[in-house]
């Protein structure tokens, strides 16, 4: 579906579901390409002041006054871009399509030179909530705590949630004497609901601090169990198409005719012998030690020899590859 081909949602529900699977693949990739481009955009009207020409003090106050984007968007579009311009398989892969914006703003925080094939390989396999955990678990480090550092929360309320959160708001402030924060009013509510009290003691907190690092450790569990399992799949998938593309190889090389390869195998030099007498009709007579003397003679009298020197483990066979 090219990008001037717009359909409405009747001719959309007239596709299979292929068609439609592709054309939300190439959407997706599409807007991911935009992203990065667009913060591209962006850092060159910095670099060059651009943005002063149309009356804008930077180019995040340009991108919100003109291209009427908001301010956050704006800033990590630049800053995704601009950390990218460092990690070309990266960059290379978002624009192919291969990797999601939400799975690029969860791995530029921790991808760096030394680890973005590691990070590459992630990213096209996890969603961007599976990698934010796991790039959050590396920034931390084994000496801190699991868990995020902070999470951005928007909420759309209706009027009536709305004077809800009012009034509840006022009774928690005035029940500890001080104007309380968005963060703190949410903490407060979290806990009376938990433990019965919006205030609880120490003992308590400490006991609520506990079990939410079971919770963030066992999240992180789950996270790396996803990661080897997909890793697991990628490397059978990858051993399937290579088993493939060999049996799909043996009818063209015979066809071709050109003859199979042979690999030596580990079966004794007498066995190897006594199986090649058999087939030409002649005997091979052991030696003192029992074992054959690794030469044979045709039908015709020509000899001819059964043992291949320096055959691994010490002996001869031979099978199709």
């Amino acid at each position: 579906m090219s990008r001037s081909n717009y359909l409405s949602l009747d001719e959309l529900c007239q596709l299979s579901p292929e068609e439609l699977d592709l054309a939300a693949r190439q959407l997706a990739a599409g807007f991911t390409r935009d992203q990065l481009q667009l913060g591209r955009v962006l850092i060159a009207m910095q670099m060059t002041q651009a943005q002063c020409d149309f009356g804008c003090s930077s180019v995040v106050h340009y991108a919100a006054a003109v291209l009427r984007q908001p301010e956050n968007d704006a800033r990590t579009m630049r800053r995704i871009a601009w950390h990218l311009e460092d990690l070309p398989a990266v960059a290379g892969a978002a624009e192919a399509g291969q990797v999601s914006w939400s799975a690029l703003k969860a791995i530029v925080p921790v991808c760096e030179q030394h680890n973005e094939e590691e990070w590459l390989r992630r990213a096209q396999l996890l969603s961007g909530k599976e990698l934010a955990t796991l790039a959050r678990q590396e920034s931390l480090g084994s000496d801190e705590q699991p868990g995020p550092r902070s999470t951005e929360l928007r909420i759309v309320m209706d009027r009536e949630t709305t004077s809800l959160y009012a009034q509840a708001t006022r009774s928690l402030c005035e029940e500890l004497g001080r104007r309380l924060d968005g963060q703190e009013i949410i903490s407060a509510l979290c806990f009376e609901r938990l433990t019965g009290s919006a205030f609880p003691n120490e003992t308590t907190r400490e006991r609520m601090q506990r079990e939410m690092v079971r919770d963030w450790q066992a999240d992180q569990a789950r996270v790396e169990g996803v990661v080897a399992q997909a890793e697991h799949i990628a490397a059978s998938a990858a051993r399937c198409s290579a088993r493939r593309s060999s049996s799909e190889s043996e009818p063209m090389r015979a066809a071709s005719g050109t003859p199979p390869r042979v690999a030596f195998s580990s079966s004794t030099a007498a066995e190897a012998s006594r199986q090649e007498s058999s087939r030409w009709g002649t005997s091979v007579p052991p030696t003192e030690d029992g074992s054959a003397d690794g030469v044979s003679s045709t039908t015709d009298g020509s000899p001819r020899t059964a043992e291949r020197p320096n055959s691994p483990r010490g002996g001869v066979g031979c099978r199709l590859e």
